[in-house]
């Protein structure tokens, strides 16, 4: 199941990246934008996801460049809390994103995915978006254990 999610995440990273405007603000790294209180970072090497994250930004920075984008991905993984509802995860990376000057895109597409956020507790994603950059937030819950996972995918051209 993941192995699809992830391969719909990069396709959709790779058209965001396409579709990102020019612009001034400085670009940042991964590393730079704010953790979700009590998420814990997954590290290469201990973690499949994480193992699978690294190797995606590789290959969409990859692909970006070789159609021509010069573009660059950057993917990371994180725990999440048992309590870090959808909601409080959105609203924290709302606040924090839009006072640091990223944009959240409108439009039509915006509404439906808010509409999908509503009626899916398992994967629920967010995009925003700052000068040449474009960030997307998923949020995947395992049907099983429960356990929630919040990945950055953060595109650059």
């Amino acid at each position: 199941m993941y192995k699809k999610i992830f391969v719909l995440l990069a396709l959709a990273v790779v058209l965001m990246l396409a579709l990102t405007a020019c612009g001034g603000a400085s670009p940042v790294t991964a590393n730079d934008l704010p953790v979700y209180p009590g998420a814990t970072a997954l590290q290469p090497g201990d973690s499949k996801l994480a193992d699978t994250l690294s190797k995606n930004s590789q290959q969409i920075t990859a692909l970006t460049q070789s159609a021509g984008v010069n573009g660059k991905t950057e993917q990371k993984g994180f725990s999440l809390p048992k309590d870090a509802t959808w909601d409080a995860v959105k609203k924290f990376y709302d606040d924090k994103l839009t006072a640091g000057g990223w944009g959240v895109p409108g439009g039509v597409a915006s509404n439906v995915l808010a509409q999908v956020n509503t009626m899916n507790d398992s994967f629920q994603t967010a995009t925003y978006t700052r000068g040449n950059q474009t960030l997307a937030l998923v949020r995947l819950v395992d049907p099983i254990s429960k356990d929630a996972t919040l990945i950055f995918s953060l595109s650059t051209r």
